[in-house]
């Protein structure tokens, strides 16, 4: 019997140009088990690519302009229910407000690596 391989796991990255996109794009590449199918600027190209479909995943920086993020977490949530919202947040203030939005799971930014993973991986 031969081993079934398992898909790599579909990742939209949604962070403003900069560093820290630079060096999440990075880490998510490197990682044999992602695939990422876009990278977004601001909520209405993640919603447009998340619209498009296949993505297993999308990554926001909660960050983005006036609460483009939360109406982006409660989009995902209704209208492309298999994707799951993973928000990088910037206080533990914040994460209460995004999962009532929808998001799957919030984590600080800054966070090891290995969460960030480790909630990437878990399908």
């Amino acid at each position: 019997m031969g081993l079934i391989s398992k898909s790599p796991t579909s990742v939209i990255v949604t962070v403003a140009p900069g560093i820290q996109r630079d060096a999440l794009v990075s880490l998510l590449r490197a990682q044999p088990a992602l695939t990422i199918t876009a990278i977004a600027a601001d909520a209405a190209a993640a919603q447009r690519a998340a619209a498009a479909g296949g993505s297993d995943a999308i990554v926001v920086d909660a960050g983005l302009a006036g609460d483009a993020a939360l109406d982006l977490a409660g989009w995902l949530r209704r209208h492309q229910p298999a994707c799951r919202c993973i928000v990088l947040v910037d206080s533990t203030a914040q994460c209460r407000e995004f999962l009532e939005a929808g998001a799957q799971a919030v984590l600080l930014k800054g966070c090891l690596d290995e969460h960030l993973l480790a909630v990437l991986s878990n399908r």
